[in-house]
């Protein structure tokens, strides 16, 4: 049980790095972190399921609501409906969880530089000390992600009488992408500067070009990720793998991965100004 992290002293500092030992390649290091601290990251998506838990428990009894609300609108060769309860209301509680994504990114921060780490406090005081940007970035993700959904889904609906609707709907689903590219730097903007929410999302949407070979990958991962997620076969055993994995080991690799990966970028255009300024935290 102390290996999963149920019991163990995570009130602890982990080793830090040393100082003398050369620089590893980064795909080397990854792994050889990601494996020596898997206690940590078992023990770290434990932590995090208990909010999603809750959120997902509550999205699931707003779903199953009767009173739906569905809008519809003519496209294509039939109406076009829009369950604006489920894309719209349902996921509400994915706004209160937010905050709690600061816990993810700061320890996983503390894990990809090496630091010691004392897993729950540090999770904890993460969410205390930037609950207001990320609550911020909930709210945001929410509008944005509905507007989105509903005219991609719209636009699409239309193609297939409307050939100008493939100009709006190509630029619904570039803004995803650059908006979902601007979100794997932003936890990490927000627990390593003192920068205001603007400045925040200003720097992330750099990013998403200053670090496009890097998105690209990221995005190829997630997708590849889905693909083959989408091919397995359903079955007992692979829903059970999928289940222990998400209990274990989801949330907080996807956070490591997504920080690992895009660290390098900010990095090199903020952390070192910002250690010569002393502003980093």
């Amino acid at each position: 049980m102390a290996f999963l992290g149920l019991f163990g002293k995570y009130d602890q500092p982990g080793p830090g790095v040393d100082p003398g030992q050369p620089p590893k390649p980064p795909f080397l290091r990854f792994f050889q972190i990601f494996w020596r601290k898997l206690s940590k990251f078992v023990a770290l998506n434990l932590l995090f399921l208990l909010p999603a838990g809750a959120a997902a428990a509550l999205m699931a009894l707003l779903y199953v609501c009767p009173a739906h609300l569905v809008l519809v609108l003519p496209g294509g060769e039939a109406p076009w409906e829009f369950d604006l309860w489920t894309w719209g209301v349902v996921p509400l509680p994915l706004v209160l969880l937010s905050p709690c994504v600061a816990g993810l990114a700061f320890v996983t921060r503390s894990f990809l530089r090496e630091e010691p780490t004392f897993l729950w406090s540090d999770f904890w005081k993460a969410v205390r000390g930037n609950w207001r940007c990320f609550l911020g970035n909930g709210l945001v993700l929410y509008l944005v992600g509905a507007v989105l959904s509903f005219s991609t889904r719209y636009y699409q609906a239309r193609l297939s009488q409307d050939l100008f609707s493939y100009l709006p709907f190509w630029c619904c689903v570039l803004l995803g992408v650059v908006f979902l590219w601007a979100q794997f730097y932003l936890p990490l903007l927000f627990v390593t500067f003192d920068l205001t929410f603007r400045q925040a999302y200003r720097n992330a949407f750099l990013f998403a070009a200053l670090g496009l070979p890097r998105n690209l990958l990221l995005t190829a991962v997630f997708a590849g990720a889905a693909l083959l997620l989408l091919a397995l076969p359903f079955t007992g055993l692979t829903l059970a793998v999928c289940l222990v994995l998400l209990v274990t080991l989801v949330f907080s690799f996807t956070a490591y991965l997504v920080n690992f990966t895009v660290y390098p970028v900010i990095h090199r255009y903020l952390i070192k100004p910002y250690e010569k300024r002393g502003e980093g935290r």
